[in-house]
């Protein structure tokens, strides 16, 4: 699932950030761009409630957080 996060104006990301339930799933540096776009592997968690959160810290050292919930329901065949 590709997550997208767009920032209205100001500083370059210079890192992000990708958590699901606390851990840390996937790290970028030094994207230097104004949309950032991490990629994320439900089929490597279990179905049910997740918490998302992405952070990004810009050029200027600041730190942006978003935090959400969703819900994984990956289509698995069963054998």
């Amino acid at each position: 699932v590709p997550l997208v996060t767009t920032l209205s104006n100001g500083p370059k990301i210079v890192k992000a950030q990708l958590l699901i339930d606390s851990q840390k799933v996937q790290e970028l540096t030094a994207q230097k761009t104004e949309k950032l776009t991490i990629y994320w592997d439900t089929t490597k968690h279990s179905d049910g409630k997740h918490d998302l959160i992405i952070s990004a810290i810009d050029d200027r050292n600041l730190t942006s957080t978003l935090t959400t919930s969703f819900i994984i329901q990956n289509n698995r065949l069963s054998r």
